[in-house]
């Protein structure tokens, strides 16, 4: 994040603390081992996020949900990239019930889901690639400020 000119620290709780503005913005890390218990996770997240910070966002890794020593196949890096990204969208669209309840609230203005796996590019000169894609996902509806610090962050994080 500092290298993308965030103004970013590690703080606990939660886990990191963005200033953008006179927001702060606080992170929330969760990986998931296994999708039972969800809700429990994202619970815990707002938890360490609520008493302190006005925006939370609740970051998820989901590496561990991809079948181990599972290689995904695509034919180009734009085809990886939309597999992992499916990936995410898959377990969003699954848990959707769950996110909104804490986004609906205002307690968090957004979900970060992220996955790294090995891929197979079959038309790269290096054909196996460790690659990470994230998906940010928020529901429309946020009060000026939040939707502002929320658009400088994912600007920060994706470009």
């Amino acid at each position: 994040m500092k290298r993308r000119g965030l103004n970013a620290a590690l703080q606990e709780p939660p886990d990191i603390v963005v200033e953008i503005g006179n927001e702060r913005i606080a992170i929330a890390c969760k990986k998931l081992y296994s999708e039972k218990h969800v809700q429990n996770v994202l619970s815990e997240a707002v938890a360490q996020i609520e008493p302190t910070f006005d925006v939370g966002v609740v970051a998820i890794n989901i590496d561990e949900l991809v079948p181990p020593r599972a290689i995904l196949t695509a034919l180009d890096y734009g085809a990886m990239s939309r597999r992992i990204s499916a990936l995410n969208t898959r377990f969003i669209n699954k848990h959707e019930r769950h996110l909104r309840k804490y986004l609906a609230s205002g307690r968090v203005v957004c979900a970060l889901v992220s996955t790294r796996c090995l891929v197979d590019v079959s038309t790269a000169s290096v054909r196996l690639s460790n690659a990470r894609q994230s998906t940010v996902w928020t529901i429309p509806g946020l009060p000026p400020e939040k939707d502002r610090a929320l658009r400088v962050l994912y600007e920060g994080l994706m470009t």
